[in-house]
């Protein structure tokens, strides 16, 4: 995996942990949370990141000055602006960089790209690349990009359904634990699912069964479940590097 550094200043929470698990995905070893104007400029001082990940619906004023500030101690980290959905808040004016690429969309594929302009070095020497999935189907195998999968469901002893953002079902005779044990991102929420951590929205309580929980994902009305048998796992699995 490549080795870089990435500081993410996004406000909302499930916005935040979205775009971590996507940027790890994609190879950043390290990440880190700046909530505050100061918290940005100290870490951009100390780590001298490869690259800030932050949102439009930061205070402009704010903003402006920590970059100003970073920029005036010698340190010019390539700059991802997310243009957050339902906001009329504008690009900042007068950075002092022209190192920064605008997202209009949340997705791996958007961020993807924006390292890509940022980062060209580490696409060239292919540090930076889609994981894939090798799945099983009677006689033949096929690949399938791990973050493309919503989830996965285990439909009967031999064979399970892999469910992909464009509500896609493939049918694979692989079982949950091969596909399990190829996975960055899949998880186990359930004996009988595997779910994506990059499109979760958040996990909200099972009105049904005390103890247990639903995630609601992002590109799809089901809820796949998540038993209190994997939920302390799931927590570990997910709390960001403070």
């Amino acid at each position: 995996m490549p080795q870089f550094t990435t500081i993410v200043a996004i406000n909302n929470e499930h916005i935040r942990e979205k775009v971590m698990a996507y940027v790890s995905s994609l190879g950043s070893a390290n990440i880190h949370i700046a909530r505050s104007k100061n918290k940005l400029i100290q870490l951009c001082v100390d780590l001298e990141p490869d690259l800030v990940l932050t949102s439009t619906q930061l205070k402009e004023e704010s903003m402006i000055m920590a970059f100003h500030e970073i920029h005036l101690r010698g340190i010019d980290p390539p700059i991802l602006f997310l243009q957050e959905e339902d906001t009329f808040h504008p690009l900042p004016q007068h950075l002092p960089t022209d190192k920064f690429v605008v997202l209009k969309q949340l997705s791996t594929e958007q961020i993807e790209q924006g390292i890509r302009q940022l980062l060209p070095a580490k696409f060239h020497t292919n540090q930076l690349k889609p994981h894939y999935i090798l799945c099983n189907l009677k006689d033949h195998s096929f690949s399938i990009r791990e973050d493309t999968i919503l989830f996965v469901e285990k439909i009967s002893h031999l064979y399970s359904d892999i469910v992909l953002t464009d509500s896609t079902r493939i049918c694979t005779s692989s079982t949950l634990k091969e596909i399990f044990t190829q996975a960055n991102n899949l998880f186990q929420s359930h004996r009988s699912y595997l779910v994506n951590k990059l499109h979760i929205q958040k996990i909200v309580p099972d009105m049904l069964i005390p103890g247990n929980y639903s995630i609601l994902l992002h590109e799809s009305t089901f809820h796949p479940p998540l038993s209190r048998r994997y939920y302390e796992r799931f927590v570990q699995l997910n709390r960001p590097e403070q």
